[in-house]
């Protein structure tokens, strides 16, 4: 049974309950369905379909079955090159997420007992196995590697400040500005307005708006702001 998310909102102030607590998966799960909201659904949507040729649906998947512990692997330490699910291909790449044992273990449980998913009950001590043998063995590896670093020592002359930062499931490949406006593009197509002042990013396009997710991956690499002001994205289709 789906809970309503203000339940998991509340739950997700505390993350670390279900480690040592004798629970059912469903109590897990209410916590994981904040954290899916959170960390997961702008790519494998609010149903778990994905979308077809750039993300892998998480509905009724026979990789979630059959892969069990490369799931959990995917969630420590990311997942990139090509997997099939449900009998089609991905060549994507999935960021490792900043997750503990027992915050993963609650998302897996909602994934695992939603979407038409039945599978058993992940434990916080599972995932704690799972990431041993990955290249992030303990939680604290995971988030020394993906903290943001400090920003380098500029040149002489110069001063450097930290502007703004892309959301963590996004990937920034270029920025491009003209006459006080900035728009920064990710590889999968996101377009966001920057406003240097206030450090704000606005999303303004999805790759999903404007390009055929039909044709397979899609990879955005090129923006420019012409004169006119439009906006020209390039992408590999």
């Amino acid at each position: 049974m789906k809970l309503p998310a203000a339940l998991a909102s509340l739950a997700l102030l505390v993350p670390g309950l279900a480690a040592g607590a004798a629970e059912g998966p469903g109590e897990s799960a209410v916590r994981g369905e904040a954290l899916y909201q959170k960390n997961c659904q702008i790519c494998h949507q609010p149903t778990g379909l994905g979308v077809p040729g750039v993300f892998p649906p998480l509905a009724d998947s026979d990789f979630l079955r059959g892969q069990r512990e490369r799931s959990i692997h995917a969630l420590c330490e990311g997942l990139k090159g090509k997997i099939t699910v449900n009998g089609r291909d991905y060549q994507g790449q999935m960021p490792a997420q900043p997750l503990d044992d027992a915050a993963a273990a609650d998302v897996l449980n909602f994934v695992g007992t939603s979407f038409g998913n039945k599978l058993s009950a992940f434990t916080p001590e599972e995932v704690a196995a799972a990431r041993l043998k990955t290249k992030f063995p303990t939680y604290a590896k995971l988030l020394g590697a993906t903290t943001f670093a400090p920003l380098p020592t500029p040149p002489p002359a110069y001063t450097l400040r930290e502007v703004a930062r892309l959301p963590e499931d996004d990937f920034g490949t270029r920025m491009t500005g003209r006459d006080g406006r900035f728009f920064v593009l990710g590889l999968q197509g996101s377009v966001y307005r920057l406003d240097p002042a206030t450090g704000s990013l606005t999303r303004v396009l999805q790759g999903t708006d404007y390009l055929d997710t039909s044709k397979g991956n899609l990879m955005l690499l090129g923006i420019t702001l012409g004169p006119d002001g439009r906006l020209w994205l390039t992408s590999n289709q």
